[in-house]
């Protein structure tokens, strides 16, 4: 095919940054989803959590295809509580935050 430019570092430190954020996003999603007591509102953090992924791995493929490693990271786990800390209102409210 044609040509294509290489990523400049601005680029690739958005990529870097989005990349973390979104697998931030992804824990988040996943445990605010397994303690939701509204089954509409897991649905919407589970969707969150697919966004997530899908983010991240268009990303991953930009830098694989740039020839640039990927980040990794050590944004830990979660775990299989499904006691909630807050209320479904609040970790909504809180989901409007992670970018």
């Amino acid at each position: 095919m044609g040509h294509r430019r290489s990523l400049n570092t601005i680029e690739v430190a958005y990529l870097y940054q989005g990349i973390e954020s979104n697998i931030l996003g992804m824990k988040l999603m996943t445990g605010f989803a397994q303690v939701a007591k509204e089954e509409e509102i897991a649905k919407y953090f589970f969707r969150g959590k697919e966004l997530a992924k899908t983010i991240i791995s268009k990303f991953t493929e930009v830098l694989l295809d740039s020839d640039i490693n990927v980040p990794s990271t050590s944004a830990g786990g979660v775990t299989d509580s499904t006691m909630s800390p807050f209320s479904d209102k609040l970790m909504l409210y809180n989901t409007s935050f992670v970018k």
